[in-house]
C-alpha cells in the first residue's frame, strides 16, 4: 500500500475536497486490514517549503495525520520525497523490489498531483495499480462509499 502525503490539510473547500473525517475512517480500516494480513505499507511524506518570488520561508516535515499514524506497524516503510512522484529520487522502488511487489494499492487525500504522478510512474514501471477506493469498497465496509470531490459515486 502506498499512503501518499497523508497529512491533514487545513482550509478544506467542501466543493473540492473529500469528507476528510469519513476518508480517514475508511483509510484506517484499509490500514488495519493491511496490518492484519502483513501487507507492507509505504508511508510517503514530504518536506513543505514555502516560496514566493524571491522569498523563501522555513521548510518543515509534513507528518502523517494522527488518525492514520496510529496504525503504524512493523510492516510499514517510511519514505520521504521532494517531488510529486513518490518514486523520483527516493528508496521506494528499491524497497518494493526487495519485497517482490507486483501490485500497489494507492491511497491519499488529494487524488491529483502527487497521487497521479506516482500512479503514472508505477504503471510505467509495470506495477498493477489499485486505488484506495477499490479496497475501501472491498475491505472496509459498505458504509465507506467512494467519494470523489465530495460527491458519492455508486
Amino acid at each position: 500500500i502506498l499512503l501518499i502525503d497523508p497529512t491533514e490539510y487545513g482550509n478544506h473547500d467542501s466543493d473540492i475536497w473529500i469528507d476528510l473525517e469519513y476518508e480517514l475512517e475508511c483509510m484506517g480500516k484499509v490500514l488495519q486490514e493491511a496490518n492484519i494480513q502483513g501487507i507492507p505499507v509505504a508511508e510517503i511524506t514530504f518536506v513543505d517549503c514555502i516560496e514566493y518570488k524571491d522569498w523563501k520561508g522555513p521548510c518543515r516535515d509534513k507528518v502523517t495525520d494522527s488518525e492514520l499514524a496510529k496504525y503504524r506497524n512493523s510492516n510499514w516503510i517510511r519514505v520521504k520525497k521532494d517531488y510529486a512522484d513518490s518514486f523520483r529520487e527516493t528508496i521506494l522502488q528499491q524497497e518494493l523490489r526487495q519485497l517482490g511487489t507486483t501490485d500497489l494499492i494507492v491511497m491519499g487525500f488529494n487524488q491529483t498531483a502527487c497521487f497521479q504522478e506516482t500512479v503514472k510512474t508505477a504503471n510505467r514501471l509495470g506495477y498493477r495499480v489499485h486505488t484506495s477506493f477499490d479496497l475501501i469498497q472491498e475491505w472496509a465496509s459498505d458504509e465507506c462509499e467512494l467519494f470523489v470531490n465530495g460527491i458519492p459515486k455508486y
